[in-house]
């Protein structure tokens, strides 16, 4: 008998539009996409999320956010009313001076929960930090929590201690309403064969482990697909468990639970599973060949073959699965 993996957050990808075209975006977001979540597919997201009874925060991603204000709006206003968190990220491209950040944020039917800022060298680009900052320090004035997402390469001059030198500078920084979450950039989207590919797969701090995301947090994008986790590599058929048109995502959740290769990816992570199905082959995947978990579940669902290869190999072991999966529930108290 297995054990139920039910999500803890849902990501609501509004749009895949956005006003930046970062070189290593992994979903392939600009100004020309047009796709994008309704108000009653996002009210309706919210109300089924809640529905699930794990669920507590709602994510709105993109693309960015911001360029959807109503959407924004309608999840503000129906986590509201159910009790749920929800956070948005963005690129504060909007805060182009402290006035415009305060309007935004004051044009809101709430404050959300949290707000996460990107940044790296790629954002750099197309938004001054400046403008994060205006957002930073709007936020502070109205207590809302900052969760700071530093993407570094290798050869990245973004660093957790500049960051930090410059919030610390506003008169308003508040250490304990102030996050800065630093990850690498995945070789997937427009990264996937770009210059910095090589150097990210020697990184000494990439991550080959088991996938901590697959089924805790599962997201739906804007095309209405809903996926097992968060969605930050292209869509793939094999990590999407139905469409919003044709499912609940109670039951989209349900049918991923019976994947045997999702379950199998979250104990063990796609690194190990591209290890064991290529043993035999004459060029064999190991952890040298990508820069982590993300690159690699890529991989595995970008070639049919491989994928189904995969697929196969998890169908031999469901039952070991089941019983790795029981003990781990005991083990965490679940």
């Amino acid at each position: 008998m297995s054990v139920a993996m039910m999500p803890k957050v849902v990501a609501l990808h509004l749009t895949y539009q956005c006003p930046l075209k970062c070189a290593h975006c992994c979903v392939d977001a600009g100004p020309s996409r047009r796709e994008a979540l309704d108000e009653k597919a996002v009210i309706r997201l919210v109300k089924e999320a809640s529905q699930i009874g794990t669920v507590d925060t709602i994510g709105l991603t993109g693309g960015d956010p911001f360029l959807m204000p109503k959407l924004i709006n309608a999840a503000l206003g129906e986590t509201a009313r159910l009790g749920l968190r929800c956070t948005i990220i963005t690129s504060a491209f909007w805060a182009k001076t402290f006035k415009q950040a305060e309007h935004r944020l004051d044009s809101l039917v709430r404050y959300p929960d949290e707000m996460g800022l990107s940044y790296d060298t790629a954002h750099a680009e197309f938004v001054p930090v400046e403008h994060l900052l205006h957002a930073y320090r709007a936020a502070m004035q109205r207590r809302c929590k900052i969760r700071i997402l530093l993407g570094t390469e290798p050869s990245s001059t973004v660093t957790s201690e500049w960051m930090l030198g410059l919030l610390r500078a506003i008169p308003e920084h508040d250490e304990a309403l102030t996050t800065i979450e630093i990850s690498n950039t995945v070789s997937t989207g427009r990264a996937a064969d770009d210059a910095g590919v090589e150097q990210r797969k020697a990184a000494s701090n990439k991550y080959l482990g088991p996938c901590h995301t697959i089924f805790n947090k599962a997201a739906v994008n804007p095309q209405g697909k809903i996926l097992a986790c968060c969605g930050t590599i292209p869509y793939k058929d094999g990590l999407c468990g139905g469409d919003i048109d044709k499912l609940s995502l109670q039951d989209a959740v349900n049918i991923m639970n019976r994947d045997s290769l999702l379950r199998w990816i979250a104990l063990d992570g796609p690194v190990a599973i591209l290890e064991d199905v290529t043993q035999v082959d004459l060029k064999p995947v190991t952890g040298d060949d990508v820069d982590g978990i993300c690159h690699a579940c890529d991989v595995m669902f970008s070639d049919p073959m491989l994928a189904r290869r995969a697929a196969d190999a998890a169908t031999a072991r469901t039952g070991d699965i089941a019983v790795r999966e029981v003990i781990r529930a005991a083990r965490e108290g679940r």
